[in-house]
């Protein structure tokens, strides 16, 4: 043959990505291919002069769909299809491709109700793409008709043909017949000379008893590496077995992308992989935008929509229109509007009407709290609009992975737009489009590292390899599953029926055993990586170890004795030796914890830049816990991120003051209107509570929210009050003392017939304890400064003031107010009676010198010597913390020993900063 005309072809059905060719460096391969099933078929097609134009997987479905909708006779898939159409016709497609590919005849009698079923929809898929069986076997009969083939073609495989699909083994028989070499890469000899040998033996049914391994120090052709964790195991081989060394010419990783994390880290040259089954965010622009759609709109898709990667959104708007989101606590505000209003005339990045309209939801107030109906045409908008820019973006984008999602994107646009065109009315249901939505949303690798210069050779799978390799290492060799076999979904009827079409269970067990085994028949050397735990998670032992204990031991009974020798002489635990020679084991952790100091030190507090004003509730974190003051005021480190929701606990209670101020504001209270006040306050402040895991929290705040209203409008009854104003802003620009400048914002100010004034202040709370404590400890910051501040502003003293708690709904007060759901507490303690507010500015004006000093206090939650505030509290007049005392013996000494701890912020985003 002329070598310099023949093609030489490697085949096996699993090759894809690299394949181990055995080639050394600057050796060169010439008319030499690696390919697949459907590379093998494209090369055959383009040498026969067929043209071959395959549509998207996801066109084929809806072709498919659009064939199920059309048939009048879906029998036993009726009820799939009408609960999920699209993910019925990606499952039937799937049978529908593995019968033909068995050779299925629609037109004959079917033995079920399922291939009736599946036999009436293939009437009506008509000119629709090929599938690969389809094709294969159109390219059977045309080599078989004589059409062209390439010249001198042969071909190499590590597989048994006869093991191969049917349809596989009548091209390659067709091939064979045609002339073409079809040669199986000879497997390395199996005999008693080696462990490896007998390995192999073993594998092949000839194993003899009387063999035994020998110990590695004798024969290291095949050694069991055996690890406690993946990540010793990660550890060794990348700072142990270094790329130079050359210990192994092969490594056969199932997670390269695990591996080459671990040579990234330590420097070392990557060989290239991916992230499997991921959903990139980008990739997912499409599915995130169809759930903008939901009426209400879910906020939690709102912001993961404007907080992508890329978007066809300004970047400002998305970013301020997120912040606006999170921090109102629902979209369909003034506050969102304004906020899109005013970035409409924003001069560097304006958003258009256009993009407004398309790419974000209506702001139209919902008539319902659960419209099922989308409108088609504003979804075809949208889907159309989308697959445009994201075609556009393809061009321009430098980074190509990114490009290559978008253009993914772009496709399931179209798909999306076909199946849109299968609607008859003007609306569609919302949970169909999610179900369209979700069946085009499959998981796809992602290409991290590319192949660096002097890197491992690394295939994903025991079935790449194209060659001998003189030696391999099998990473990753614990416990796998045995797969699901390719016709597992036909009944033994159907099976029956297909006959010789449908592939052998057992040829296809054979053959993906075959595969498995290929790198212990290919390698002249052997090494199994094997670990027991992965994490926390127990790992099972690798079943071909365990057939080989099973088969060793079996080999060397003797006298009807088994001795139990298993593969103890070839399995080693190895570690990894430190510069002195000494072996590594896991460091003592280090501890870094703060002990029991109350401070944390800071520099260059000078540059520190205080507020220009201050507010009640910002005063009273200063005082009573610096750190939580010093990260959200100071520094402006957010607890949450922008596109993170106030939990359900808080969002109850911005729901619960937004309802109260509909209701009481106008001064004309009327029950009447509590549930359009509560309905306008969950699309307003609370629209997280419209999520469907949120449903009943949403049912119940409801109930709850209209008993404390009542109870409220009672308690105002029975004291002859009326509401002044709700979400007063009252402030002091004048300075208070020690405070530049000083605001707040009063839940509730009322009055009576006398012209006194009272403060309510709502909390949301489970404690109603801890309340009804700061009255009774004379420690409520709150209260007292609104009051100095309502006093400051109107001219006269506030009379009373009390916490309304709900959900229990009652009013608790050191004033004796009247109704039957009012609580008073007597102020007792230490404190009792003192001026509050003067040790209020006391108190900012010791913490403000404190922290300009260079210290923050962070002593919370655990015994020590008290901080300087506390030791100061009583001679400088100022607001005594809450502090516990806390007794402990001595084991020695037997004495009993008192310490102090102040209680902890149970609101505090920065527990982490604290002790």
């Amino acid at each position: 043959m002329d070598t310099q005309n023949s093609l030489r072809v490697f085949y096996a059905p699993e090759y894809s990505g690299f394949i181990y060719s055995g080639l050394g460096e600057g050796d060169i391969l010439y008319n030499t291919e690696y390919v697949n099933t459907p590379g093998l078929l494209s090369m055959l097609e383009l040498h026969a002069g067929i043209l071959h134009e395959s549509e998207s997987p996801d066109k084929r479905v809806v072709d498919y769909f659009k064939a199920m909708k059309g048939c009048d006779d879906l029998g036993i898939l009726k009820g799939s299809f009408d609960v999920d159409g699209f993910g019925t016709a990606r499952a039937c497609l799937a049978w529908r491709d593995a019968l033909v590919e068995a050779g299925w005849d629609p037109s004959a009698k079917q033995p079920s109700a399922r291939l009736e079923a599946l036999a009436a929809v293939e009437r009506n898929f008509k000119g629709a793409d090929k599938s690969l069986g389809e094709r294969i076997a159109d390219m059977t009969a045309r080599i078989q008709s004589g059409c062209r083939i390439p010249e001198g073609m042969e071909i190499k495989t590590p597989c048994t043909v006869e093991y191969l699909r049917p349809m596989e083994r009548n091209l390659l028989s067709s091939l064979e017949k045609r002339g073409v070499k079809i040669e199986k890469i000879a497997s390395l000899e199996a005999d008693e000379n080696t462990n490896i040998g007998r390995i192999r033996a073993v594998i092949s049914g000839k194993g003899v008893k009387g063999w035994k391994l020998a110990p590695i120090g004798k024969d290291d052709t095949f050694t069991i590496l055996r690890f406690k964790d993946r990540r010793r195991a990660l550890s060794y081989l990348t700072l142990k077995l270094a790329p130079s060394d050359r210990d192994f010419d092969l490594w056969v990783c199932p997670d390269a992308k695990a591996l080459d994390d671990s040579f990234s880290l330590a420097g070392q040259p990557v060989s290239g992989s991916s992230s499997r089954d991921c959903l990139p965010q980008i990739s997912q622009m499409l599915t995130i935008g169809i759930r903008l759609f939901e009426r209400p709109v879910n906020v939690d898709s709102l912001l993961e929509w404007l907080n992508m990667s890329v978007s066809p959104i300004p970047y400002k708007t998305r970013r301020n229109l997120s912040d606006t989101i999170v921090r109102s606590g629902g979209y369909y505000n003034k506050k969102c509007k304004d906020c899109l209003d005013r970035h409409m005339l924003d001069e560097d990045a304006p958003l258009t009407q256009k993009d407004r309209d398309t790419f974000l939801p209506s702001m139209e107030i919902p008539t319902s709290l659960n419209d099922p109906n989308v409108d088609v045409e504003r979804v075809r908008d949208f889907v159309s609009e989308l697959g445009k820019w994201c075609r556009s973006m393809t061009s321009f984008l430098k980074d190509r992975v990114a490009a290559e999602e978008l253009a993914k994107v772009a496709s399931k646009a179209e798909t999306m737009l076909s199946l849109l065109d299968t609607i008859d009315g003007k609306t569609v249901e919302y949970l169909t489009l999610e179900g369209w939505i979700r069946s085009l949303s499959g998981k796809s690798d992602i290409p991290v590292y590319k192949a660096q210069k002097g890197c491992r050779s690394v295939v994903g799978s025991p079935s790449h390899m194209g060659s001998v390799s003189p030696s391999t290492l099998m990473c990753d060799f614990v416990g796998q599953g045995s797969g699901v076999s390719a016709y597992s979904f036909l009944s033994p009827i159907e099976r029956t029926f297909l006959g010789d079409g449908v592939w052998n269970e057992q040829k296809e067990m054979l053959h993906r055993r075959e595969g498995d085994m290929l790198p212990f028949m290919l390698s002249r050397k052997i090494a199994l990586v094997t670990y027991e735990y992965t994490g926390d998670q127990k790992q099972n032992t690798h079943p071909f170890i365990v057939m080989l204990q099973k088969a060793f031991e079996d080999m060397a009974e003797k006298d009807g004795v088994k001795m139990n020798i298993g593969l103890d002489p070839v399995t080693v635990e190895p570690v990894l030796p430190s510069d002195d020679g000494t072996y590594y084991h896991d460091r003592e952790a280090v501890d870094n914890t703060l002990g029991f100091n109350a401070y944390v030190k800071i520099g260059n507090a000078d540059l520190i830049q205080w507020p220009k004003k201050e507010f009640a509730t910002s005063v009273g974190t200063l005082i009573n816990h610096p750190i939580d003051y010093a990260m959200s005021t100071l520094a402006r480190i957010e607890g949450s991120g922008l596109a993170t929701m106030k939990d359900v606990k808080r969002t109850k209670g911005d729901v619960a003051h937004e309802v109260i101020e509909i209701m009481f504001s106008n001064g004309d209270f009327d029950i009447a209107g509590y549930g359009d006040a509560f309905r306008q306050a969950v699309l307003n402040k609370g629209q997280i509570l419209l999520q469907s895991e949120n449903i009943l929290e949403m049912v119940r705040l409801e109930i709850e929210l209209r008993r404390c209203v009542e109870n409220l409008d009672r308690i105002i009854q029975a004291n002859g009050l009326s509401v002044k104003g709700c979400e007063r802003n009252v402030e002091s620009d004048a300075g208070v003392g020690a405070i530049p400048s000083l605001g707040g914002y009063i839940d509730m100010n009322l009055s009576d017939s006398k012209g006194d004034e009272y403060v309510f202040d709502f909390k949301w709370t489970s404690s109603v304890k801890y309340y009804e404590g700061l009255l009774k400890e004379n420690r409520s910051t709150q209260l007292a400064i609104y009051s100095q501040l309502v006093r400051l502003e109107d001219g006269k003293s506030v009379k009373a003031a009390g916490y309304f708690l709900m959900p229990d709904g009652i009013l608790v007060s050191t004033y004796p107010f009247k109704g039957p759901n009012v609580r008073l507490v007597v102020e007792e303690g230490d404190n009792a009676g003192k001026d509050l507010f003067t040790q209020i500015c006391n108190s900012y004006e010791y913490r403000r010198k404190e922290i300009e000093s260079g210290k923050i206090e962070v002593w919370e939650d655990l015994p020590s010597e008290p901080s300087d505030y506390a030791k100061d509290t009583e001679d400088r007049n100022l607001v005594p913390l809450e502090l516990m005392e806390e007794n402990a013996v001595d084991p020695e000494t037997g004495e009993v020993i008192t310490t102090l701890s102040k209680k902890s912020n149970p609101f505090s985003d920065y527990s982490l900063f604290k002790i």
